[in-house]
């Protein structure tokens, strides 16, 4: 009897798991097709400035000392009026980059350049505070902030600021490409991630009138609009909840139709896909080791379920790749699984970002080291910016071990279906622990980065 009631809340819980990523992966299938909808109608301005307006560009920087004079020049190298250019230096930094970004602003000074450098030693707020002690100094009535690894390029300011010509419009996301794209494994299935998100998931909101978010970094906002709606706050995906929380209720207290608050729904809510990712981990032992199914199951629930959410993530990516590199899409998919893979295995850290976003944790926001590497060549094992200590690798392992039992539980039973599945949930893991375990000891090659601003959503 225990065991019967046991197998009902086991079942209960699996089949609401996948309900709940199948329903994420069939709003999936409704971005390719708004994507697919709307992909040939690109933005137009609504007119031109006749005379160009102030813009300030906002550089949030924390000991970026590899990349920060390059970011510096580059945007010195901005094709934009000199005299409508105030460039802001928000360095917060605590090792040499302040020497680098103290002599980078003086010879831009030297050069005719409006330039404001910022040191706070009380990182209150951290990015997003930065950006708030900018913005009161601020003299355009535009601001583009670019983070530290970005080079812009040269006719960034002139492609995205007359869209500002219609005053509804308040920000500009822009798509970016990579510099390191094929330095490493981890940075070619990076740029897969953000190729979907940048391409597909921004241009379908953005064109069909739908509500899209800015990424942190290589956009444009109308001043007065980062003032009305109360400043800045901190991002990624413990930030994404937050906002969610925030945000959540007052789009459906408003008068907006419905299609357009059920897809803000799942876009604020997307991230709650990997909770739901790391509880499947846990529940996955019953059902790679129990009896086998029939095909009436196979037929009426696993089929469905596999298409709605395992198939809708590889035709998003597989769609992302082809319009961004039709000559060679087809090399790219040969990295699919593994971005799969990466994905499972980051699904234990995003998964606690959700649940510490959920009930209130405060933590401090951690920035990404960055290398400045850009060539194969390059080698980051000599840098001085190491990736934060923490547990989390070691549970990562454990999983992987885990995951380990399965595969080969399943070749034992025969459930070759099973295999390429559970090896991806395996890999993932053992993948993402490694990388964290190596990277402390620089010995490996295993780095990562971004990016270069490119052109409107």
């Amino acid at each position: 009897m225990q065991e019967s009631i046991g197998h009902i809340i086991w079942s209960t819980c699996y089949l609401s798991v996948l309900i709940g990523l199948s329903a994420y992966g069939i709003h999936r299938y409704f971005i390719i097709y708004l994507y697919l909808k709307n992909r040939k109608r690109p933005p137009v301005p609504a007119r031109y400035f006749e005379q160009l307006p102030k813009v300030t560009v906002q550089l949030p920087i924390f000991n970026e000392m590899y990349v920060a004079e390059r970011l510096l020049r580059s945007v010195s190298e901005l094709d934009y009026p000199q005299e409508l250019l105030q460039i802001q230096v928000l360095d917060d930094s605590t090792d040499e980059t302040r020497e680098i970004t103290t002599a980078c602003a003086e010879e831009l000074r030297q050069r005719g350049f409006n330039v404001q450098r910022t040191h706070r030693t009380d990182r209150t707020g951290f990015k997003a505070g930065a950006l708030g002690v900018g913005l009161a100094a601020a003299e355009g009535e535009f601001l583009c902030i670019l983070d530290a690894d970005f080079v812009p390029e040269k006719d960034l300011l002139k492609r995205t600021v007359h869209f500002f010509t219609d005053p509804k419009v308040g920000m500009i996301q822009t798509r970016w490409g990579h510099l390191n794209r094929g330095y490493s494994l981890l940075t070619r299935m990076q740029a897969i991630f953000l190729d979907g998100h940048l391409l597909l998931e921004q241009i379908a909101r953005s064109r069909s009138g739908r509500f899209f978010n800015f990424n942190g970094t290589a956009g444009l906002w109308r001043r007065s609009c980062i003032e009305q709606s109360g400043g800045w706050q901190h991002r990624w995906t413990k930030g994404s909840v937050q906002t969610c929380k925030k945000l959540l209720p007052s789009v459906w207290r408003s008068q907006l139709p419905f299609a357009i608050k059920l897809e803000a729904t799942c876009h604020l809510m997307s991230n709650f896909a990997y909770l739901l990712l790391a509880i499947l981990c846990v529940l996955l032992y019953p059902s790679s080791g129990g009896p086998p199914v029939g095909w009436v199951r196979t037929v009426l629930v696993e089929i469905p379920i596999f298409l709605a959410a395992s198939a809708s993530v590889g035709l998003f990516y597989i769609c992302a790749q082809r319009e961004l590199h039709p000559a060679t899409w087809i090399k790219e998919l040969l990295f699919l699984p593994c971005m799969l893979a990466l994905g499972i295995g980051l699904s234990l850290n995003n998964a606690r970002a959700v649940v510490e976003a959920m009930i209130n944790h405060k933590s401090d926001f951690t920035r990404t080291p960055k290398y400045g590497i850009e060539r194969k060549s390059q080698s980051w094992r000599s840098c001085k910016y190491r990736p934060l200590k923490s547990a989390l690798p070691l549970a990562e392992l454990a999983f992987a071990i885990y995951f380990s039992y399965f595969v080969v539980h399943a070749i034992m039973h025969r459930q070759f279906f099973s295999v390429p599945f559970l090896l991806m949930f395996q890999g993932g893991f053992l993948y993402v622990s490694l990388s964290s375990f190596l990277s402390r000891w620089s010995k490996f090659n295993l780095g990562s980065s971004r990016a270069r601003a490119t052109i409107p959503a």
